[in-house]
């Protein structure tokens, strides 16, 4: 599993669990928390009972570069075996050729004559309708963003999965597309020449691509200390820039300067991709088919 999974599911007591996880954590992380707001609840002892009850059946857990294993080793409170090896989900992204995502966005019925952003914002935990489903905290202003740009891009638009908001974009059509859950978010990231996201972990699932970052941060202040707190020096390391009115967006996306942001986006990469060769998945079933990676990979 690459989550937690619920809590009537229980492990076969002769079976062995892979936990493959989701993000590199910006964001602090379970039992890191020292307070939440998540849809209403509050009781952070109890959110840290359940997270140790789940962490205790993984036997594996994934971990896409050094940085994320030392605060897995803190946040999951995990002392058995951390596989350094990427995540194999990104294998996709450097394993997949120009010819290939070409005739992906042929097939996605996206433009073949305009450049894709990806917007793929992340949930805020006291925004919600209930347990586990949140509201689409959207600042963007998609007429403004039409009228200045569709000359030369279209949008996707991706939610996180735990976002339950069923927004009407048909207004948009021809600007604004949109896929369903089932949609792999690495072809979304295959297609897209820019993406602009917040806080969210895919940020570094993203910049395996090298290509440009823009992050939307009109909540930045709110988000960083009221609600979750950051594990490291956001603005200092971003690899792109952080925009905070969508004037300032537009700006970004119309000027974007690779030349500005290579030395920082060399250093994002260095330290959160080092990792990520395309060849996790084969580390993976090498561990369950042979045992041959645990010797040389065993934390």
């Amino acid at each position: 599993s690459d989550s937690r999974l619920p809590r009537y599911l229980h492990k076969n007591r002769k079976g062995k669990y892979i936990q493959t996880w989701h993000g590199t954590p910006l964001k602090k992380l379970a039992l890191d928390m020292e307070a939440i707001d998540m849809a209403g609840n509050t009781n952070v002892d109890r959110y840290h009972k359940h997270f140790r009850k789940s962490i205790a059946a993984w036997d594996y857990l994934l971990s896409q570069n050094s940085y994320s294993t030392k605060i897995f080793r803190s946040c999951f409170d995990f002392d058995k075996t951390i596989l350094e090896v990427g995540y194999p989900r990104n294998d996709k992204l450097l394993n997949t050729t120009a010819s290939q995502i070409y005739e992906l966005k042929r097939e996605m019925g996206l433009p073949l004559n305009k450049k894709v952003i990806l917007y793929a914002p992340t949930w805020r935990d006291n925004q919600y309708y209930d347990l586990g489903k949140y509201k689409f905290a959207n600042q963007m202003d998609f007429d403004t963003l039409r009228e200045a740009i569709s000359d030369e891009y279209v949008m996707i638009v991706k939610y996180h999965y735990l976002i339950k908001d069923s927004v009407d974009w048909s207004k948009y059509e021809g600007f604004v597309y949109q896929f369903d859950e089932g949609c792999d978010i690495a072809d979304l990231y295959l297609v897209s020449d820019m993406l602009i996201t917040d806080y969210s972990s895919v940020m570094f699932d993203y910049s395996v691509l090298n290509r440009p970052i823009v992050f939307f941060t009109y909540d930045y202040d709110e988000y960083m200390n009221n609600l979750r707190g950051f594990y490291f020096d956001f603005k200092e390391e971003a690899p792109g820039p952080l925009v905070y009115t969508n004037d300032e967006l537009i700006e970004s996306i119309k000027n974007y300067n690779k030349e500005e942001w290579l030395d920082k986006y060399e250093a994002f990469h260095n330290k959160y991709n080092h990792c990520d060769e395309g060849t996790a998945s084969k580390a993976i079933v090498d561990l369950i088919t042979e045992n041959s990676y645990l010797n040389d990979l065993d934390k």
